[in-house]
């Protein structure tokens, strides 16, 4: 398949004729060395201010270029008004630059003017072959006399006929072009040298930031706008709270709440007085993705799992690190070693605790960082969400902080995996809704397996098909399972799809971006991907598992694909 940008359209998206074009241009076009950019934008000069487009622009390493404008619903070519839509019957003059084939070929001139200053060709430089060509997607034009306009001759148009199928469109690009490459003969095979840099440096740059979410939402406010009624209104109730209940459904923004407050409260002390203030949460990555990618740097915020929490406390108040981290010891063992820490009078307390993913919170635990890390007249937050208890110890959290403030728009995932996600509990998940701007989005898809082989195989080539298919990159698939790595189909192999796999928690030690990261449920909670595959549902999880099966679901933002074996039933189909 050609590889599109985007790499997906919906019918709303785009006009119903640009639609069309797109959706057949992809289908005719096999091989993915084919790249068509759909509504291709670009300045004129660098002031930014003067802007063209071009519906659709066609590029391939040894055919060269091939500028689209797209007409879509009937036209015809009248000699006294020039080229004009027929709309209800009246004719109404297409006027902007000139008519359709001035129009592109005007902006044809532009973007080969815009490149060659980008990469300082000559005119004689230009690296490859182009031309232009008019769609009528929707029409045969009306010939007078047997003929065309001089400016529509030959196929520099494709009427309607051509769009009749995929073979057709592919067999009347490759006839353009081929008209084209016939004008530049010396420039057949010159692109392929830079088509890479091409891409890459001009048409689909690559672009990072060193911008972080709580530099926005602390100093500039941009993402204020961004923010849902019910989550302004908790924002303003924080800040008069002393103590304060949150529950949110997944994806309803805890985590990022968490963040605004805490930084909120250090932005707004003076530079001289800034407070201390501790985010913690239960999972170790969650933490570790919270001081990587939304904390500023310059804001001396603490961001740390419980369990560190404990153990750096210990350290500040010079007690022996713990012996055995076993079960006990991370049921009660910590918090005891911090109660131990407080009795030295060595720690000194925070203004405020923020707590994110109460519900793992064990009651002891809450009470544990109130007594000995909080200033008597300091804030504690906790966010929660009761559905996502796995472990089945944040049920006194009301009991303790009143009633909860509720959250329930989704602002992480589509409507169709938020159609799925309010499945795994119909009754529980009702008030759950979308965000009015998510995506409508790919429908979440459950594939049975039968064999680890069998499951492997099915992983290989859903991966396969992501990357070359729909463009993701390696890094934004996340694989998910109820078992750790060597309990999985994953087990024997370090490569997948001849990608590699690592660890989700190693994420930001490793520089490769040709890899897929991999992670149980239980450690993913708090995180998202913008596509999660769920393996290994067999026979040893419970499919009555409600919590964990929603902590999964709700980890995609864009897709969702589920693997189990045959008789695991899912919650939709019981």
């Amino acid at each position: 398949m050609a590889t599109m940008y985007p790499p997906e359209l919906m019918p709303t998206e785009g006009r119903h004729g640009e639609y069309l074009v797109y959706t057949l241009f992809r289908d005719a076009l096999t091989e993915p060395s084919w790249h068509v950019f759909y509504n291709l934008r670009f300045h004129l000069d660098s002031s930014g201010t003067r802007t063209r487009e071009v519906d659709f622009v066609v590029l391939h390493p040894d055919r060269g270029c091939l500028m689209i404008e797209v007409k879509g619903g009937e036209y015809v070519h009248d000699s006294a008004r020039g080229w004009c839509r027929v709309y209800r019957g009246e004719l109404q003059p297409d006027t902007q630059h000139g008519g359709p084939f001035q129009q592109i070929e005007s902006a044809g001139f532009a973007l080969i003017r815009a490149m060659s200053e980008a990469f300082r060709w000559t005119p004689k430089d230009v690296p490859f072959a182009w031309g232009t060509a008019v769609a009528f997607p929707h029409c045969t034009l009306r010939r007078v006399d047997g003929r065309l306009p001089a400016d529509a001759a030959g196929d520099i148009i494709a009427e309607e006929a051509v769009f009749d199928s995929p073979q057709r469109v592919r067999a009347w690009v490759l006839r353009r072009l081929g008209q084209i490459n016939g004008a530049f003969p010396s420039k057949g095979k010159a692109f392929r040298e830079c088509f890479e840099k091409v891409i890459r440096s001009f048409f689909a740059p690559r672009v990072d930031s060193t911008s972080r979410l709580a530099s926005h939402i602390a100093r500039t406010k941009l993402l204020e706008p961004m923010l849902t009624s019910e989550q302004r209104t908790v924002v303003r109730l924080l800040a008069a709270q002393p103590r304060a209940l949150i529950a949110g459904f997944a994806g309803t923004g805890k985590t990022f709440m968490a963040v605004h407050r805490a930084v909120s409260l250090f932005d707004a002390a003076p530079k001289d007085a800034k407070p201390r203030v501790l985010l913690v949460c239960f999972n170790a990555n969650l933490a570790s993705h919270i001081r990587q990618e939304m904390l500023p740097t310059d804001a001396t915020i603490d961001a740390m799992h419980f369990h560190a929490v404990c153990e750096r406390m210990a350290e500040e108040a010079a007690l022996p690190a713990p012996v055995q981290r076993n079960q006990e010891y991370f049921d009660t063992g910590c918090v005891e070693l911090l109660e131990d820490a407080f009795c030295t009078g060595k720690l000194r307390p925070y203004d405020a605790i923020i707590v994110d993913e109460g519900q793992d919170f064990r009651p002891r635990w809450i009470e544990g960082l109130e007594q000995t890390l909080l200033k008597a007249d300091g804030q504690m937050v906790v966010l929660y969400d009761p559905f996502q208890d796995i472990y089945g110890v944040g049920a006194k959290l009301p009991a303790r902080f009143g009633r909860p403030f509720p959250v329930t728009t989704n602002c992480r995932n589509t409507k169709a995996i938020c159609r799925f996600l309010r499945g795994t509990n119909p009754t529980a998940l009702r008030t759950m809704e979308p965000s009015e701007f998510a995506l409508e989005g790919l429908e979440p898809t459950v594939i049975t397996y039968r064999t680890d082989q069998d499951q492997l195989q099915e992983l290989e080539k859903l991966v396969r098909r992501l990357i070359d298919e729909h463009d993701l990159l390696p890094s934004q698939i996340a694989l998910l399972s109820p078992f750790r790595r060597e309990n999985t189909c994953l087990a024997t192999v370090d490569r997948l799809a001849g990608l590699r796999l690592v660890d989700c928690g190693r994420r930001y030690s490793v520089t490769d971006r040709h890899c897929v990261y991999y992670e149980t449920i239980k450690s993913f909670k708090g995180l998202e991907a913008p596509c999660v595959i769920v393996h290994d549902l067999g026979v040893k999880i419970d499919p009555d598992n409600l919590a964990s099966l929603y902590v999964a679901f709700s980890r995609g933002r864009f897709a969702l694909y589920v693997l189990r074996q045959p008789g695991v039933a899912l919650p939709h189909e019981g």
